[in-house]
């Protein structure tokens, strides 16, 4: 049974090195073990002998191994000994983007488990976990980095380093008066192209500004108690960003890709207020200069990367809804536009310090296509 998975890591191949050669710390990643003893005197190393208890499903078994290569930071393998024998290994490359991990297993089943007929059945078992498991090795990379560092990783220019990162201190490092006079020239400058946006009722002396109280709820808690509305909504979504990407932007404001269009680059569907005389996109502190098609590949990997904290089974059906929205939304605003920006968009929502580890590898997956 050969088995072979491999995923991109956000990091230099000695970094990696550091997270396996700690033998007993796998089962920090490794949702398949359980628990890992060390059986020898020496932890690492050729000749080092643990055993790994295992389960799969309702099937538990305490697999025997040994170290039989160990070449940093390069490479380590392994002998399987007992009911599963074989040989497997890690290797690390070094690639533009950080490190290659490849995890490749030779193995055996004993006639307990099988034997040649529980290997077809185990097969294609064992690779999705082992490729959940590899995920879940770079969420705990991401989660050990500062924004900055997992963007560093990214195959980008140092033009494009520049520009994102700047536009990223722009919106968060602002002062609230700042962000409010930012907010206010934003407005105004949609309003009168007649974009949606709310109407500035007052600027007080202090910088603030005050806005229209808005009656409805938003697009969100819309489709939370009306999802039969989500081919409408997703349209309309699609509609708004098309539309303000019809409105040129001042050359002054923070350009984060080629285009003059504004880019709101926080127009999802909880930024939207569903009222009686249509739509209203609010927030708008973070508004930047660039392509419309951008903006809405931001917003494709915000919908598809969105962590919630419900319980199991809605985290399981709302992550359903939000795939179905989002392939939905990029189908009306144009599936080709949105995928010719979405490495560009994850990159910057990597740089947002507020994601969690979680959020952090399924905007890294998703702009490699590994997300499910």
């Amino acid at each position: 049974m050969d088995i072979k998975v491999s995923i991109e890591l956000p990091s230099s191949v000695e970094n990696i090195w550091k997270y396996i050669a700690d033998i007993q710390s796998h089962t920090q990643w490794m949702q398949d073990a359980l628990s890992i003893t060390i059986t020898s005197d020496k932890y690492e190393g050729v000749g080092t002998t643990f055993e790994c208890l295992t389960a799969v499903g309702p099937f538990r078994l305490t697999d025997k191994m040994e170290i039989t290569d160990w070449q940093p930071p390069y490479l380590m393998g392994v002998k399987h000994n007992g009911l599963v024998s074989g040989r497997g290994k890690f290797t690390l490359d070094i690639i533009e983007t950080g490190t290659l991990f490849t995890w490749e297993e030779d193995l055996e089943l004993s006639w307990n488990y099988g034997g040649k007929f529980g290997e077809s059945l185990a097969a294609p078992i064992l690779k999705a976990i082992w490729k959940k498991n590899l995920r879940a090795l770079r969420a705990q990379i991401l989660n050990r980095q500062l924004p900055a560092e997992s963007q560093t990783s990214e195959d980008l220019n140092h033009e494009r380093k520049t520009r994102l990162t700047s536009q990223t201190r722009s919106t968060e490092n602002t002062a609230p008066g700042g962000s409010a006079i930012r907010e206010a020239d934003a407005i105004k400058i949609v309003r009168a192209s007649k974009y949606p946006a709310p109407n500035i009722v007052g600027e007080p002396a202090d910088g603030s500004i005050i806005l229209e109280k808005l009656e409805g709820s938003t697009m969100l808690k819309d489709l939370t108690s009306r999802p039969w509305r989500i081919h409408q909504h997703a349209r309309t979504l699609a509609q708004l960003h098309r539309k303000l990407g019809d409105i040129e932007a001042p050359s002054s404001w923070a350009q984060v890709c080629p285009g003059s269009s504004v880019l709101h680059l926080d127009l999802h569907p909880g930024n939207v207020f569903i009222t009686t005389d249509g739509p209203v996109v609010v927030s708008w502190n973070t508004v930047a200069r660039g392509s419309a098609s951008f903006d809405a590949a931001l917003t494709y990997v915000m919908l598809r990367t969105g962590e919630t904290d419900s319980k199991l089974f809605a985290h399981l059906a709302i992550n359903i809804f939000r795939k179905t929205f989002a392939q939905l939304f990029a189908r009306a605003f144009g599936k080709e536009q949105i995928e010719k920006y979405l490495r560009e968009a994850a990159e910057l929502r990597l740089l947002n310090k507020n994601l969690s580890a979680t959020e952090r590898e399924r905007v890294f997956a998703l702009a490699r296509g590994e997300l499910d």
